[in-house]
C-alpha cells in the first residue's frame, strides 16, 4: 500500500505550563509582526497561516488550541491541525460528497432495475465515480506536495516558539518546555 501522508495532520502536546503563557508564546510572533506568519487569535485558539503575498491554493495553516490542564494549573494540552483553507477543505469535501451521492443513487437504481429483471444499465455509473474519487485523492496529494515547505516553515515556528519563546522576555533557562523526548509535531 502506498505510505500516504495524512490528509489533514493532528497532534496534541502535553505542555508543562500554564495555558496563558503557552497561549502568550503562540501569539507572540503574530504580535511582533514576524514576517515569516500571519494569524488570527480568538480566545484560547491560534491559527497560523503563510503570509498573504506567499500563499497559494495548496498554502497550509496551522490550528491551534490550548486547553488547561484540570488536574494541573501548570500544564496544559497544545492541540494542533495542519491543513487547507476551510474553502479548499470544504471544496473536497462537497466533491467526495457529491461523488458519494451519484454513487449511491447508481446503485440504488441499478438495484431497483435488476430486481425488476431489467439490465441495470445505472452501475455503469460506477466505475467513473470511482475514478473521479481517485482522482480527487490524487489532485490532493498533489496540493499536499506543492505545500510541503510551508507546512515545514509553520512547524518549525511552533517548535521554535515552544522550546526557545525567542518573542517573549522568558529566559531560556526558565523555559520549562518540552525536550527531546517530547512527541513532535
Amino acid at each position: 500500500m502506498l505510505n500516504a501522508p495524512p490528509m489533514r495532520p493532528r497532534f496534541q502536546i502535553e505542555l508543562p505550563l500554564p495555558h496563558e503563557t503557552a497561549l502568550r508564546r503562540l501569539v507572540a510572533p503574530l504580535e511582533a509582526h514576524d514576517e515569516r506568519i500571519e494569524g488570527l487569535v480568538a480566545g484560547l485558539h491560534v491559527e497560523w497561516m503563510v503570509p498573504r503575498e506567499a500563499r497559494h491554493f495548496w498554502s497550509p495553516r496551522l490550528s491551534l488550541e490550548v486547553t488547561p490542564s484540570p488536574e494541573d494549573p501548570r500544564t496544559c494540552r497544545l492541540s494542533g491541525l495542519f491543513g487547507p483553507r476551510p474553502s479548499v477543505w470544504t471544496l473536497f469535501a462537497f466533491g467526495y460528497g457529491g461523488i458519494a451521492f451519484i454513487a449511491a443513487t447508481a446503485t440504488l437504481f441499478g438495484a431497483s432495475q435488476w430486481s425488476i429483471d431489467e439490465a441495470p444499465r445505472a452501475l455503469w455509473a460506477l466505475p467513473p465515480c470511482g475514478v473521479l474519487a481517485l482522482l480527487l485523492y490524487a489532485f490532493s496529494l498533489f496540493g499536499q506536495r506543492l505545500a510541503t515547505n510551508e507546512l515545514a516553515l509553520l512547524r518549525g515556528m511552533l517548535v521554535e516558539v515552544l522550546e526557545t519563546s525567542p518573542y517573549s522576555a522568558e529566559s531560556p533557562s526558565n523555559h520549562a518546555g518540552p525536550g527531546p523526548s517530547s512527541p513532535a509535531p
